[in-house]
């Protein structure tokens, strides 16, 4: 997005700078906002059109539970993402960057 005026010749090279800055901070904030994960409920109700695909897409998802619960061998659920624990080193942007 360019504001009228904000890329003449009149404006400085620091002014163009701090605005671009904002911009891309602003466009950061509403990612983050983006990447909440919906849960299996949020999901079948995006993609269903009637209420018996909704019930069937809820039985399905009992018993892909069911499954993960057995194959891990106990009661606690593995979470189905990759979590930041499990990721090497080099992906994880270090905080005090």
């Amino acid at each position: 997005v360019i504001q009228a005026g904000m890329f003449n010749q009149n404006s400085t090279g620091s002014e163009r700078r701090a605005f671009l800055i904002s911009l891309l901070g602003e466009d950061n904030e509403d990612e983050e906002e983006e990447s909440e994960v919906p849960d299996d409920e949020t999901v079948n109700q995006n993609d269903c059109t009637n209420r018996r695909r909704i019930e069937l897409f809820q039985r399905m998802d009992i018993e892909r539970r069911r499954l993960e619960v057995r194959e891990a061998g106990s009661l606690r659920r593995r979470p189905r993402l990759m979590q930041v624990s499990e990721l090497p080193r080099w992906i994880v942007k270090d905080d005090a960057e």
